[in-house]
This record gives structure tokens, sequence and C-alpha cells, in this order.
């Protein structure tokens, strides 16, 4: 390849940005989602207390057992007090909305501690009041929007917008090194017929020649231990998936294809069930099919590997 229409250093700067601003991303998701959990209006009870609905949806109220309101810290008993009584009204109308229960949820904020005690849903935006009777001592409770959809949501993002952002940075400078370095990619051929990849160091020494099969070997060695090593940094497993793809030409044709081949779905269905796996993680299932994915996946790097070094292809369907 011509030196001029190779790729400049520029890129490897680019791919440098896209990467940071993945994670860039993923912070300011991340302090999003810290303020709309603290995003709570605390009051006093017993008492009544009004507050504006701005977008429908699901309420929760909180007893926030362990806090600062008004100057005083109030740490008392987690649990709703005995004969307390709480109702939501629609203030223009006075309909009084359906209270159940706020299923035990908590939340951890540095301002205070909670667990929630009651849900209700209204169903337009306005002016509520919520009424907590009973006879026990003051406390604090809040009210605020179920912030739990808008966290789950939150995190999703965060976690695409890392792995988008770290995935096509290194896309980006696999792509620009190999185009750099295009000897890299495949032997070198004279002729029709391979030769060494590097020069003989003396006068008296034979060349060694390298096939593109021992090249694609040495690629898919690197690609099992790649993906051996994301167990403790996941994203050598999407740099092994970026060389099978950038490389597997040089495989084609040759027993090593099928390791390619193998490679290649281990990795995506890796990342299907990790993705199941977070969608699921709220209902604790999730941590389940994690345990399961990986598991899988060292029996794939495994076997793989094996025959890899035994010079065997993998199966076809595999």
């Amino acid at each position: 390849m011509d030196s001029e229409s190779r790729p400049g250093r520029v890129w490897y700067l680019v791919a440098l940005a896209l990467g940071v601003g993945g994670i860039a991303a993923a912070v300011a998701l991340s302090i999003h989602m810290i303020y709309a959990v603290g995003d709570a209006e605390q009051f006093l009870v017993p008492g009544r207390h009004a507050f504006t609905v701005e977008t429908p949806g699901e309420y929760r109220v909180w007893n926030d057992y362990r806090t600062v309101f008004q100057g005083r810290t109030y740490d008392g008993p987690r649990e709703l007090p005995d004969g307390a009584r709480i109702t939501v009204t629609e203030a223009a109308s006075g309909r009084a909305l359906a209270v159940t229960s706020g299923g035990s949820a908590t939340s951890s904020m540095p301002d205070a501690e909670r667990v929630a005690i009651a849900s209700f849903e209204p169903a337009a935006p306005g002016r509520y009041e919520i009424v907590v009777e009973g006879d026990f001592k003051p406390r604090v409770f809040s009210v605020a929007p179920d912030f739990f959809p808008r966290l789950f949501f939150s995190i999703i993002a965060a976690v695409c917008a890392v792995l988008f952002g770290i995935t096509a940075a290194l896309c980006l400078a696999f792509w620009t090194f190999f185009r750099r370095h295009p000897d890299l990619l495949k032997a070198k051929t004279a002729g029709g017929a391979p030769v060494a990849v590097r020069p003989a160091a003396t006068a008296t020494s034979a060349p060694v020649a390298k096939t593109p099969e021992q090249s694609a070997k040495e690629l898919a060695t690197v690609v099992y231990a790649s993906q051996a090593a994301s167990f403790f940094l996941v994203f050598t497993l999407i740099a092994g998936v970026i060389v099978n793809y950038v490389t597997r030409e040089q495989a084609a044709g040759t027993w090593v294809e099928s390791h390619y081949r193998w490679q290649i779905r281990t990795f995506w269905w890796w990342l299907v069930w990790a993705l199941v796996g977070l969608v699921l993680v709220f209902v604790l299932v999730g941590f389940a099919v994690w345990l399961v994915d990986a598991i899988w996946l060292i029996y794939r790097i495994v076997k793989g590997w094996v025959r890899l070094s035994e010079g065997k292809p993998m199966y076809e369907n595999a």
C-alpha cells in the first residue's frame, strides 16, 4: 500500500476521543441518575403536604427513617407506624387516588436513607395533596416519582454508551494500525511462494517461511488469549472479535477458518445473553444468566484453544 494512502496518526486521536466520549457519556448518565434518585419532596408527618405532579405516572411515598430535615436529625424505625393512614387527593376535584403498598423498595442517599411504604398513580398533571394521619412521633416522609424505570434505563444507556464508545475506538484503532502496517496481516510472497516475513539474520541462514495458515493460527491463539483475559478486562473480548473480522480473509480456505467462526459466534452469543442478564438483573434472575453465560464462555475458550493447539478444526455448525 502506498504510504500516501495510509491513514495518518490523527486517526489514533480520533479513536481515543471516541473512547473518552463514550466514558464521558456514561458518567453524565450516572450523574443524572443520581440526581433523579435524590429528587424527592420531604415533609413532616403526621400532617399534610401539597405537591405538583408534572408528569403522570407512578409515585412513591417514602419513610425517610434516617435523614436531616429543617436542621434536625431524624433516626427512626423503617416500618410504617401502627395505625398510620395515607390518603392522596387531587386538589382541583377532591378525588381520592388509590394508594397501594410501596413494595419495600429502599434508597440510600447521602442526605437520606429511605424505604418505600406506599405508591399511587396520578392520571393527570396538577396539584395534589397527601395526608398522613396517625398517633406517632413526628418523622419525615417524602414523595417522588418512581425512579426505578429511569434508573433501569439510565444503567442500560450508560453501559451501551461505554460499549459503543470503546468498541468504536478499538475498531478505528485496529483499522488504522492494520492499514498503516499491512505487512502484519499476511505473509509476504514472491512469485506465489511464501517467503520469510523477517529478513535473514545472516547471509548463511535460510529464510523461515510463514504461510497464511500459520499466521492465521497465531492470530487465533491471540484471540483465545483475549477472550480469556476478558474475565479481568471485558474489553479484550471486543478486541478479540475485531481481530477476527479484520484478519478473517487470511484464514479463509484453511482449517483455522473454523476457529474464527467459533470465536465470532462465541462473542455474539455471549453478548446476547449478557444483555438478557442485564434486563433481568433487577429481578435477580439476571445474575443466574450471567453465571451460566460465564461458564459457557469458559467452555468455548477451553474447547477451542485445545483443538487449535492440536491442529484440529472446530465443528462445522458449532
